[in-house]
């Protein structure tokens, strides 16, 4: 008699978790998937600039979150500071001091593209 209490309580609390599980499963009705499309980067210009000047990186893809976009001088973020303007097409960056010259590249959510073939100068 005892066995079956036993075996009852066991099965009446695996219901009981499985129930709790199934019902946690539930998302909220305003929950989305988004994924977001490749980059597709074509050039920047200026070619080569001074601290503080723009450059404007073109493309497509981008999208408009300031916070998801990083931008590469030669391998090295810049900071989110200097990034001034995102849109979807085009993203505005002051270069920092002390840049070094070579390949620039955009990095938005998870793709990272490098920018045409051009390096950048930066000129001091």
């Amino acid at each position: 008699m005892k066995l079956q209490i036993i075996k009852s309580i066991r099965i009446l609390i695996l219901m009981v978790g499985l129930i709790l599980l199934n019902s946690c499963e539930e998302k909220d009705p305003n929950f989305e998937i988004y994924e977001y499309p490749e980059l597709n980067v074509t050039d920047f210009s200026p070619l080569s600039a001074h601290a503080n000047e723009q450059v404007t990186i073109n493309g497509s893809n981008f999208g408009t979150l300031k916070q998801a976009a990083t931008v590469y001088f030669n391998n090295v973020a810049i900071p989110q500071a200097n990034i001034l303007s995102i849109a979807d097409n085009k993203i505005v960056v002051t270069v920092p001091v002390g840049t070094q010259t070579g390949k620039v590249a955009v990095k938005v959510w998870l793709y990272t593209k490098q920018v045409g073939t051009n390096d950048f100068t930066y000129l001091p």
